[in-house]
């Protein structure tokens, strides 16, 4: 879409100018309607786009259960895509980040500090103690999509909080304080 922008338009014309921004998202957007990428799928066998206007499936549903015919005035499943959409995808996994929050005003809230204390818990049993100290730690977490998952555990930038909570720590080699979690490390060290 880019390249036939670039090569139908005068060469000396901005690509950031508006109208060509425009221009751009409109045929970005047609072609995700045509491939039927905007749709957004559901668990259910439809889409949030047929849940939002005729709710055919709903309908027929209905009809089903009770013998009638729907007679209501609003069809919309609001409730069920509110609980179907999510902005960020559920296909993501959460890990721990081994970055140590300067602004953390007690030394016992830090995450390597945190990680200690939940080490020295029992290793069989889950405890109070366990259950708070894994609470504290949810600052540091961040989720990943799954891709991003699978690269990081590859490439061994992903180990274990313990053997039974199933709680993955990231090594801090793979998380800049700019940017987040990285793919690539920034030393060849890895401190987990």
């Amino acid at each position: 879409l880019t390249k036939q922008i670039i090569e139908t338009k005068n060469p000396d014309l901005e690509l950031i100018d508006d109208s060509i921004m425009h221009h751009y998202y409109v045929k970005y957007f047609e072609k995700k309607e045509k491939n039927g990428e905007l749709d957004y799928p559901v668990k259910y066998d439809t889409t949030l786009y047929r849940m939002l206007s005729d709710n055919k499936l709903g309908r027929d549903y209905y009809q089903n259960r009770t013998g009638k015919q729907f007679q209501h005035m609003v069809p919309q499943a609001f409730r069920t895509a509110g609980e179907e959409f999510y902005v960020i995808e559920k296909n993501t996994r959460t890990v721990i980040t081994l970055f140590n929050n300067t602004k953390v005003e007690k030394k016992e809230d830090r995450v390597d500090n945190l990680v200690d204390a939940y080490n020295k818990q029992p290793k069989d049993v889950f405890t109070k103690e366990k259950l708070k100290v894994l609470k504290k730690l949810q600052q540091y977490c961040v989720s990943l999509f799954e891709h991003e998952y699978n690269k990081l555990r590859n490439a061994g930038a992903l180990h274990p909080l313990d053997e039974d909570s199933g709680v993955m720590l990231l090594c801090t080699s793979y998380y800049s304080q700019e940017t987040g979690v990285i793919l690539e490390p920034i030393h060849n060290f890895n401190i987990c």
